[in-house]
């Protein structure tokens, strides 16, 4: 295995001395196999425009001016909801930014599309 290394090294990168300790800090596995098709719940669409999570509004910076930019709860959007820009969705570990004149719809998998307006 360490002769396979230093041979790969070398072809990599040029260089390889077979001298130096080599430290494993990796090991990816791969796996395949067979299962059960994945059919995904899908959420009713119901019209919206995310008032019930709306948190408050707060002023942003976009593109030489600021707005008065809603802040919303990611987990309280629902399938159906929809959003123009400008507004920030707020959620545990993230955030996601919605320029001026961008649309936001949430699909019937929960999930954020983006129509970028430019």
């Amino acid at each position: 295995m360490l002769r396979t290394f230093h041979q790969l090294h070398r072809q990599r990168y040029g260089s390889a001395d077979d001298q130096r300790a080599v430290e494993i800090v990796n090991v990816r596995v791969r796996i395949v196999a067979k299962a059960e098709p994945f059919t995904p719940c899908l959420c009713a669409l119901k019209q919206g425009n995310g008032e019930q999570a709306f948190i408050t509004t707060r002023p942003v910076f976009f593109a030489g001016q600021t707005y008065q930019t809603p802040i919303y709860s990611r987990e309280k959007l629902c399938p159906g909801d929809t959003l123009t820009g400008p507004a920030i969705i707020s959620e545990y570990s993230s955030a996601t930014i919605l320029p001026p004149g961008d649309l936001l719809h949430v699909d019937a998998l929960d999930n954020l599309i983006i129509e970028v307006q430019r």
